[in-house]
């Protein structure tokens, strides 16, 4: 399957407003379903406003043209995950705690039944931690959210539906630079951060599976840990840098998926301040897993924001979204 990532929002905060909103999305495409989606894309956005390089971006389209994205999108069977993260509150005392905790309950989780590389690995981690620009870290606090969630839930939905889809994991990610200037910091942070933070997390919360599942296209990432993740009381698992490394592309200009990824989260950000109607977004949740007791979009809580969220003027959108969701269990056959 391909997995487009892209986040709207400086991820900064904002003065003189009620929220200040970033979010990172991120676009599951069946790869049976990308040739048909891409072509019928292509045809709609030649209708769409356009930057002066030629690329169709979420800011500029109005409710309807995004009404016709997300139709599109679920009629294609793609699922959609956005984690989203108000920085009103983001001072960056709030932050520093919030890395020391991360590097605290990293550091905390090692023992010496983990491998030495294991070990090494997360201390280099909770080293990188430390030293890594505030904005960055919320940003990428918020995209492990959202990718975490996507991986968990779409090894469970395709599993029940198109196991093949599970054979190969191809991850396209906005990259900010040029073609001239090499890899980039954030690219960085993905191979080198990314997984490692991902993979300590699913050794705590380990990832669930179904029995009715067909998961004999996943054996390659699934059933038994590579040496270095196991412990002497586990050593079966899903190897989560395997999946996010399985191939990863950083694009440099506008594809049609990192198109599509823009014009959804950007949507889901602008839904969120009130830059965009009803008419556009109303039927967003149609696209993401149904949880129970969870908001189809993620509002993270970094620090002290989590007892202010109740009062921001977003929640009425979160409670619209929510009418909607796809289960993550196909419908009963009779």
């Amino acid at each position: 399957m391909l997995f487009y990532v892209d986040e709207s929002g400086s991820f900064t905060r904002a003065a003189n407003a009620l929220c200040s909103i970033s979010c990172v999305g991120v676009l599951c495409v069946p790869h049976s379903r990308a040739d048909r989606l891409f072509a019928q894309y292509q045809k709609l956005r030649r209708g769409f406003p356009k930057t002066p390089t030629g690329e169709a971006k979420g800011r500029l389209l109005n409710e309807m043209q995004v009404a016709t994205i997300i139709d599109l999108v679920r009629r294609s069977g793609c699922l959609f995950e956005v984690t989203a993260c108000d920085h009103l509150e983001q001072l960056d005392p709030t932050t520093h705690d919030h890395i020391v905790g991360q590097v605290h309950g990293l550091k905390s989780g090692l023992t010496d039944d983990h491998h030495p590389t294991l070990r090494a690995d997360v201390n280099a981690l909770c080293d990188r931690l430390l030293v890594m620009p505030h904005n960055l870290y919320r940003q990428l606090v918020v995209q492990n959210d959202a990718i975490d969630r996507m991986i968990r839930h779409v090894i469970v939905y395709f599993a029940m539906r198109q196991p093949s889809e599970l054979s190969r994991f191809v991850w396209h990610v906005d990259a900010k630079g040029n073609e001239t200037s090499g890899i980039t910091e954030w690219e960085d942070w993905w191979q080198s951060t990314l997984g490692a933070m991902m993979q300590a997390k699913s050794i705590r919360e380990p990832i669930a599976t179904i029995v009715e599942g067909d998961y004999s296209h996943f054996n390659k990432h699934f059933d038994v840990l590579p040496e270095f993740l196991r412990t002497s009381q586990r050593e079966t698992g899903i190897d989560i840098r395997a999946v996010l490394m399985d191939q990863v592309h950083f694009n440099m200009s506008g594809t049609p998926g990192l198109e599509l990824v823009d014009i959804l989260t950007n949507a889901t950000r602008r839904a969120l301040v009130g830059n965009l109607k009803p008419e556009g977004w109303g039927e967003l949740g149609r696209l993401i897993i149904r949880e129970r007791k969870q908001h189809r979009v993620r509002i993270m809580a970094i620090g002290a924001i989590e007892v202010l969220r109740m009062g921001r003027p977003y929640v009425r959108v979160l409670n619209t979204i929510d009418r909607f969701g796809r289960s993550m269990f196909p419908p009963e056959r009779s």
